[in-house]
């Protein structure tokens, strides 16, 4: 029988990061080493969402990165850089479920994200993570970049038809999509409310506005 694969999650406590811990709990081959948390650092997982699990929270300098195989970054844009790096100077995979390392290139992500990437030859490195479209590098990365929510809703129906010649690539391309309220984060404010959010649509970012256009 195979060892299982040691990781380790940055940002725990978010709706990301707690949804990743729920999936590697129930799988067979991962073993949880830590899990990080700078808000609540010095306390558990079971002190936020209502589960069983006793699953302590350090803060991300006291991540003990030479006992993991890979780690899985679940921080906002910007705060996945420096875990992100520091993994790979470990020798760590990462997969990385912020927007940080989607981008190939270190002006468009501060022209969309209002901030200097802190690693551009990382960026190099980088493999966004569709399979449908980059199965095979993927496979070989030691630097995953999951894709956003509404360039994966987009591409999967897209590609095929772009792959196959189908669309007119001269027309402009119209792409309605929805995301649940939990993608906004667990910040509160007045849009995620229950009474303002629930049975309604808010549209937002609209006409290439939206930081996902980039991807």
């Amino acid at each position: 029988m195979n060892s299982k694969i040691n990781v380790g999650i940055f940002g725990a406590s978010g709706y990301t990061g707690f949804e990743t811990i729920s999936l590697l709990r129930r799988h067979p081959s991962t073993n949880l080493v830590f899990a990080t948390s700078e808000s609540t650092a010095g306390g558990s997982l079971s002190d936020i969402y209502p589960v069983p699990w006793d699953i302590p929270l350090i803060a991300a300098t006291d991540a003990p990165l030479s006992k993991v195989d890979a780690v899985f970054c679940c921080l906002p844009h910007g705060a996945s850089m420096p875990a992100v790096i520091a993994a790979r100077e470990a020798g760590v995979r990462v997969i990385d479920l912020s927007a940080d390392f989607r981008l190939t290139n270190a002006d468009i992500y501060q022209k969309w994200y209002g901030v200097a990437h802190e690693s551009p030859t990382l960026l190099d490195s980088a493999v966004y993570g569709l399979p449908e479209l980059f199965r095979a590098q993927i496979a070989e990365t030691d630097l995953l970049a999951n894709p956003g929510c509404y360039p994966t809703s987009v591409l999967l129906a897209l590609a095929p038809l772009l792959q196959a010649g189908l669309l007119d690539t001269t027309a402009p391309i119209i792409a309605d999509s929805k995301s649940g309220v939990s993608g906004a984060g667990r910040k509160p404010s007045l849009k995620t409310h229950f009474v303002e959010a629930n049975e309604n649509l808010s549209p937002y970012n609209i006409g290439r506005s939206h930081r996902h256009v980039a991807e």
